[in-house]
This record gives C-alpha cells, structure tokens and sequence, in this order.
C-alpha cells in the first residue's frame, strides 16, 4: 500500500473550497465504511485522486482514521483505502445552504494502482462535463 501523504499526493480540498465543491458535476456513489466499532453506509460526493467528500448518518471525529470501500463507476473497480477526517462541514462557519454535511477525507493506505483508477474516473468525468457544458 502506497502512503498518500507523498508529495506528489493532490491536496485534497478543504472547507475553504466549499463553493466550488459546490459547482463539481453531481456525483453520488455509495459507500459503506469500518471504524472501530462502527459498521454503515454513506456517499462519496465528490472524489480526486487525494480523497473524497463523504457524507453518512454518523459523525466521525476529526483525524478519526477507518476503511472506507466503494465502487468506481465506468467498471473500474472497488476501491479500499484507509481514510482520515481532514476537515469536517460542522466546524465551518457561515457553510452556503446547499452543502451537505460531512467530512473531508484523505486517502492514508491505497494500492498505487487503485489511484491510477481514480485518476482515469476524474479524467472520464472531467470530459464528460465539459462536453455537457459545451
């Protein structure tokens, strides 16, 4: 397993990007996580090759570290990687109404090749958007 925290690791967006997580095609792909005692389902809304934006029924605390699994879309796979909170949308001040709340996470343990898929589901979804706006 790969350490995310490389330098060539993308910085994952933080509260401050809110607003153009916002304006990010939307994106909705089930996902179901282990921490400690806790077993459950939430949804990746927004996905880069450093992390993802996860919503779910349950709090986690900040730097709280569990396994989050999901699917890429286009067959590309499941992904499985150890998550930690970086940043969560309760402790922002003023967040614009249309923003679900939920965490910040970053990738800490991915296979390398899983991070390849992600960057070739980014790249797809990238296209396809700017072909739709077009």
């Amino acid at each position: 397993m790969s350490d995310a925290s490389s330098p060539e690791r993308e910085t994952l967006p933080g509260p401050q990007h809110m607003d153009r997580m916002l304006r990010v095609s939307p994106l909705t792909i089930s996902a179901v996580y282990k921490a400690r005692d806790k077993v459950g389902q939430g949804y990746v809304l927004n996905l880069s090759r450093g992390g993802v934006f996860f919503t779910s029924d349950v709090g986690f605390e900040m730097d709280e570290r569990f396994r989050l699994r999901f699917f890429l879309p286009f067959q590309l796979g499941q992904v499985d990687a150890t998550v930690q909170v970086r940043w969560r949308t309760t402790d922002v001040e003023s967040p614009p109404k249309d923003l679900r709340s939920g965490f910040g996470l970053e990738f800490i343990e991915i296979e390398p090749a899983m991070q390849d898929k992600i960057t070739q589901f980014v790249r797809r979804f990238v296209a396809l958007a700017e072909q739709l706006e077009s």
